[in-house]
């Protein structure tokens, strides 16, 4: 279990752990592990983090998908 599947598993909730990790995927990992976080983090459907509420609770986004929250946190972390 890598330290990302750790964290996710310690608080799944936490929307910045899966952006974290889908951010690290986007650069290290498959087109299937990637599929598999956003998969896994839409069943979730996390609320807290951040980084993931700014971005949630922003009005331009309120009809946005979980996976495109997902998305546009990734792209925002440095």
């Amino acid at each position: 279990m890598t330290w990302f599947e750790k964290a996710i598993v310690a608080n799944s909730d936490l929307g910045d752990v899966w952006a974290w990790y889908y951010k690290f995927l986007l650069q290290h990992g498959t087109d299937e592990k990637r599929e598999d976080v956003v998969s896994k983090c839409t069943a979730s459907d996390p609320k807290h983090g951040e980084v993931w509420q700014s971005i949630a609770k922003d009005p331009s986004n309120a009809y946005k998908s979980t996976e495109e929250i997902l998305k546009l946190t990734a792209e925002r972390l440095n």
